[in-house]
């Protein structure tokens, strides 16, 4: 995780990053939290994820505030930069 500049810590929480490589075509899961904060994520390779559902997700893409947990999948090479909003910050 990284802080934000002064500039934006009335309203990010914080960035982070996310990269990987699953192995021989296994899946990998990552669970989510409900944090009550929302955000925002790019992924340099979007075909990588899928999201609750089983679809694939956006190569950008808001989300509200989780309200329970979930997992999410990865397949093969991924990469994700995230911003972890304050709860309010998008009203």
């Amino acid at each position: 995780m990284v802080a934000p500049p002064a500039a934006l810590q009335n309203d990010v929480s914080h960035f982070w990053c996310l990269e990987g490589h699953s192995v021989d075509g296994a899946s990998s899961a990552f669970t989510v939290m409900p944090n009550g904060q929302p955000g925002l994520i790019f992924q340099q390779y979007p075909e990588a994820f899928t999201g609750f559902d089983g679809g694939p997700l956006p190569q950008l893409f808001v989300f509200g505030q989780p309200t329970g947990f979930g997992q999410l999948h990865a397949k093969g090479s991924y990469r994700q930069v995230g911003v972890s909003f304050h709860p309010a910050a998008l009203r």
